[in-house]
């Protein structure tokens, strides 16, 4: 039961293994999804550690008068689920590497999103200054305004033949996309928390901002949509950016694996 055995990797490092293949595939569920981010001698040593660890659960029950089978399942079920597991060393290795106290009660994948999408708010917070302080001409709409307005109602802005008011409804509707599959890309656990936490404050600035604004309601309605869309479209396409990322990290891990494997 305690015997182990030893393989290398091609950077002939020890991977701890156990005569029990059920530990086996359960430290391999663990470890496997920490590749391509976490080194591999700390991947190693949480291998080796996890081993013990389970190995001990398991002689404590036979000693109990389990059998090997039996104890087994009820040491696994104790550890908890191994996918689990991945995500919490991950999580605390990705936003618990930062020197500082605060940045480390802030969280590193907070920091990382609040920064992409303050950039966005930013930009559309001086063009809505602009719209509303220094107006730019706009070719004249070949429509009535009933007509528009039976398609375009209040309190939509009155549609403008002008380049700001074309950027000022396609960013909205372009940023929550790049920017969340930005933040996915960049945070390898927790994308979509990281980005909902992130947005929260800046949607509550963006309501401040528009209240300073009116009687113009382009802010206020831009705050409302960052609701609406931004905040569940953002943080839909961070965590489909994170999932993507981590396969085809784990997928370059393994072909280069293969090919050193075969050197």
């Amino acid at each position: 039961m305690n015997k182990k055995s030893e393989s290398r990797l091609p950077a002939d490092l020890p991977i701890a293994l156990s005569a029990n293949p059920a530990i086996n595939r359960f430290v391999d569920l663990l470890v496997t999804p920490l590749a391509g981010l976490i080194e591999e001698e700390e991947r190693a040593q949480l291998r080796a550690e996890t081993l013990l660890h389970l190995e001990a659960l398991i002689e404590r029950y036979q000693r109990q008068g389990m059998d090997e089978n039996a104890a087994t399942r009820k040491a696994l079920k104790e550890y908890g689920d191994a996918d689990e597991g991945a995500e919490t060393y991950l999580d605390q290795w990705f936003n618990g590497r930062q020197p500082s106290w605060l940045l480390q009660k802030v969280g590193h994948g907070n920091l990382v999103a609040f920064a992409w999408f303050a950039l966005p708010q930013v930009l559309y917070v001086l063009l809505v200054h602009l719209r509303v302080y220094l107006p730019s001409p706009a070719y004249a709409i070949p429509l009535r305004p009933a007509d528009v307005r039976a398609v375009w109602p209040e309190p939509l802005p009155y549609p403008e033949g002008s380049w700001s008011f074309a950027v000022a409804i396609g960013f909205p509707l372009l940023a929550p996309i790049i920017v969340g599959t930005i933040c996915g890309w960049a945070i390898p656990v927790g994308a979509a928390r990281s980005v909902y936490h992130a947005l929260m404050p800046l949607i509550l600035y963006s309501f401040v901002m528009g209240a300073l604004f009116l009687p113009n309601t382009e802010g206020l309605l831009y705050a409302l949509f960052q609701v609406v869309f931004w905040l569940p479209v953002g943080c839909l396409c961070a965590h489909l950016s994170s999932k993507l990322a981590r396969k085809l990290r784990l997928r370059a891990y393994a072909r280069e694996r293969e090919r050193l494997l075969h050197l």
